[in-house]
């Protein structure tokens, strides 16, 4: 399960708009929200993303998508 506040706090700490994040990472804004509200899963592929645009390390992916 994913830890959608700790996602949404590395998110805010990157300094870029989630939306901005969102489209970056999908394309678009109203994937994420889908994603982060449990309509549809984070993928492996999601993931790989989110960490190498979020840039974060090995322990902070763990805390966020190992829950």
């Amino acid at each position: 399960m994913v830890n959608v506040n700790k996602l949404v706090e590395k998110m805010i700490e990157n300094g870029l708009p989630i939306e901005k994040i969102a489209e970056i990472i999908w394309g678009d804004k109203l994937t994420l929200y889908l994603k982060i509200s449990n309509y549809d899963e984070i993928s492996i592929k999601d993931a790989e993303r989110i960490v190498e645009v979020l840039n974060l390390t090995k322990v902070e992916a763990n805390a966020i998508f190992f829950a």
